[in-house]
């Protein structure tokens, strides 16, 4: 799992992007960076903010489970992905 920032000509945008566990990623603009406004949790998020948001998408795509809060356990990690 890893956090990024694009800046673009107006305000940034934060991207997750996550590993597949066979060699490839994808990717995902999770929200806009709280560059100009104030961050609200929904749709402007600060780097604390993106950070939890990335790591709930990252969990739920390792687990299946799309609302997971928890990260995921060694045998969840060893299991084949499910097709999306």
């Amino acid at each position: 799992m890893a956090l990024g920032y694009r800046r673009n000509r107006t305000v940034g945008t934060w991207v997750a992007r996550v590993a597949d566990g066979k060699g490839a990623n994808w990717t995902k603009a999770i929200g806009n960076a709280d560059d100009f406004d104030e961050a609200d949790a929904l749709n402007v998020l600060d780097f604390w903010q993106a950070q939890e948001k990335a790591r709930t998408l990252g969990r739920a795509d390792s687990t299946g489970d799309p609302g997971s809060a928890k990260p995921a356990t060694v045998a969840q990690a060893s299991l084949p992905m499910k097709p999306i």
